[in-house]
């Protein structure tokens, strides 16, 4: 069947040999070449992931086939296949040992006739390898025995020995992963066998990538001014002839569209975009091909959805505008095989214009960045068609411990904003009045993109998520501890499979770090100001909101939960005294602006012992509580709020929601 299918081969497609027009026919010396480096010589490519092994990267030859899959040549792939030029040792002395030595006169016959016609064939296939290596190796194996028997010193028959033996290995090591990826069989015809394959082989190799950023390139580019219609290439990734590109295609007028293409299939293009040709400008660049294969370890902690997104996904941000956007096919590729600028084939020309730098870019933003800007103002449209389940805005971390904020429509004109955190429950806000396809602007704090918290304020506010919409505070809820600054934030994405939200959201999303706005302005020296929401079912409960000092020494203002609708605040002098203010009513269903006035929130002095001064409370703006009371000289180190670190007469923690935190002002 293989002499058959490379003989049919030959007949379908031509020797290399041609009749020129008027002229005797002659070989084509430059397909003879070829066809002699194709078969032999061609060293394949290697690469990072499962199965290592790719095409052999074809020569420039003018009139080949510029996708032609080749998989190497026989003395690169097989390095054993050497050892058949000392063939002719095996048969020494020629006189003993004739018919060995007919028998590689015709075996060396063989080889050579069915090369020979294979090499004048116009074009190349794997093919080639089955029908020549047989013969070969068994030419080899003659060849590693006859010099064993030709070096007979003792270290010299071993050296042959190991050497041969070292060689044969590494060509069954080459054999077994060219098996693994011809024709793509295994991964079509048993793919759970592939997957697990793939998985185990990159190890290593996630193992030294790990805490490497991967997927996106970031690009500073300056376009050329090139005659119009000029396309030009920005990026490569694969293995040639398995490759994707990326290119621009400069326009009259200052214009251009940017796309991609799938190997040798033709380029689909984005919409038409006005440049500075004298200006740098921003490309960001999305492609599966940018990140290691499906069942490459990088993948096992991102839900399915996301993986596939990934995987499919091709975007191009120019300046912020998208430039294109499509879900396609990418070959598989690893970062040695990425190429800026660089001619492929079919588009043989270098990018003329200027790329000033390249780096990793962020698929989600990356957790420690945001930490540095803290709250996120959303754009965004609802959808027209109102949708019951959750419809992600910005999801963090990781699968198995990330979370998602998400809107939904309880109604044809209302909302809720819920918050779903892997093993730690949901939360919901309250009702919003807001009308499909309309257009809003969320303000929001969420724990995880939050750094770590240095000041009292911060640690207060840290874990609460903090919503405004259209400007006005919406819902403040304190939640548990969300993943670790090390994730991910992903906008408009639902990236660590949540069940309570779709996959993604149905339309653009767009994001800018921005404080969040309705913040109280700073009070008197002395005082603090806190944006919060009482939490419910708590009666009895006695939860802090100022403590400074330490065991045995410390004060203590603290809120009590009466009923319903009551509460009343303490202030615990440790051991000395403890004062309690009226009942005060509160709104347990809004966000309250609570003021506390304490001399122990002043800048303290160096003094130690007790002093008198005076607690004074105001809720929303209205005076509650004013007393004179007794206070320990503290270190400003052991100032915090809403929490209790020194044990004494309060919960370890406030368990509102805290939407802000305001220090007074000398």
């Amino acid at each position: 069947l293989a002499f058959g299918g490379a003989l049919a081969g030959v007949a379908a497609v031509g020797w290399s040999l041609h009749p020129p027009t008027g002229g005797p026919w002659r070989p084509d010396l430059s397909r003879l070449r070829f066809g002699l480096w194709a078969d032999y010589l061609s060293p394949p490519q290697w690469g990072r992931y499962f199965p290592f092994l790719h095409s052999a990267r074809p020569p420039a030859v003018p009139g080949l086939r510029a996708w032609l899959d080749l998989p190497g040549g026989l003395l690169a792939l097989f390095p054993f296949c050497l050892w058949a030029l000392a063939a002719p040792l095996a048969a020494r002395p020629f006189r003993e040992r004739r018919d060995l030595g007919a028998f590689l006169k015709g075996m060396v016959l063989f080889h050579l006739g069915l090369a020979s016609g294979l090499i004048l064939c116009r074009a190349r296939s794997g093919l080639d390898l089955f029908v020549l290596s047989p013969s070969l190796v068994l030419l080899a194996c003659l060849g590693w025995l006859g010099l064993e028997r030709w070096f007979r010193r003792e270290w010299l028959g071993s050296a042959a020995t190991w050497l041969g033996a070292a060689a044969a290995l590494a060509s069954g090591a080459a054999a077994l992963l060219l098996n693994f990826r011809w024709g793509g069989g295994l991964q079509r015809g048993s793919p759970g066998i592939y997957r697990r394959l793939s998985h185990g082989f990159d190890q290593p190799s996630a193992a030294l990538e790990r805490g490497r950023d991967l997927g996106p390139l970031d690009l500073l580019v300056r376009f050329p001014a090139a005659p119009p219609e000029t396309i030009e290439p920005l990026v490569t990734t694969g293995f040639s002839p398995a490759i994707d590109r990326v290119a621009v295609r400069l326009l009259a007028g200052a214009r251009i569209q940017l796309g991609a293409a799938h190997g040798a299939d033709a380029w689909d293009w984005g919409p038409t975009m006005p440049v500075d040709l004298a200006a740098t400008h921003r490309l960001h660049i999305e492609m599966g091909s940018l990140f290691p294969p499906p069942a490459h370890p990088y993948f096992d902690a991102v839900a399915p959805a996301e993986k596939e997104r990934r995987a499919k996904l091709g975007r191009l941000v120019l300046d912020g505008r998208t430039a294109f956007d499509q879900i396609r096919d990418f070959y598989p590729a690893t970062p040695g095989s990425i190429r800026l600028g660089a001619p492929s084939p079919g588009l043989p020309v270098a990018f003329s214009g200027r790329i000033f730098s390249a780096r990793r870019g962020i698929w989600g933003e990356s957790a420690g960045a945001l930490a540095a800007f803290g709250p996120v103002r959303l754009e965004l449209t609802l959808p027209e068609l109102p949708s019951r389940s959750g419809l992600p805005l910005i999801s963090f971390g990781e699968r198995g411990r990330g979370g998602v904020l998400s809107v939904r429509f309880t109604g044809p004109d209302r909302i809720r904003f819920g918050y779903d955190l892997w093993q730690a429950g949901q939360f919901e806000s309250g009702e919003l009045a807001a009308l499909p396809g309309s257009t809003h602007r969320i303000a929001v704090r969420l724990p995880a993109l939050e750094g770590p918290a240095r000041t009292p304020e911060a640690r207060a506010e840290a874990p609460s998520v903090a919503l405004q919409f259209d400007g006005g505070w919406s819902w403040v809820t304190r939640v548990p501890a969300s993943a670790d600054a090390s994730g991910r934030i992903y906008v408009g994405r639902n990236a660590v499979g949540a069940t309570s939200s779709q996959g993604a959201f149905p339309g653009e999303v767009g994001i800018e770090r921005r404080p969040l706005g309705a913040i109280p302005p700073p009070g008197p020296p002395g005082s603090v100001r806190i944006l919060l929401r009482w939490p419910r079912g708590l009666r009895g409960h006695r939860e802090p909101l100022v403590v400074a000092g330490s065991p045995g020494a410390g004060d203590l203002l603290g809120v009590e939960y009466l009923d319903s609708g009551h509460v009343r605040f303490t202030l615990d002098h440790w051991g000395r005294s403890f004062i309690t203010s009226p009942a005060v009513a509160v709104n347990f269903d809004r966000i309250q602006l609570l003021e506390i006035v304490l001399p122990i929130l002043e800048t303290p002095s160096h003094a130690s012992g007790e002093f008198a001064g005076r607690v004074r409370v105001a809720l929303d703006g209205a005076e509650v509580w004013s007393a004179p009371a007794s206070f320990f000289h503290s270190p400003s180190s052991t100032l915090t709020l809403a929490e209790d670190d020194i044990g004494g007469s309060c919960d370890p923690a406030f368990t509102g929601g805290i939407a802000a935190v305001v220090r007074g002002r000398d």
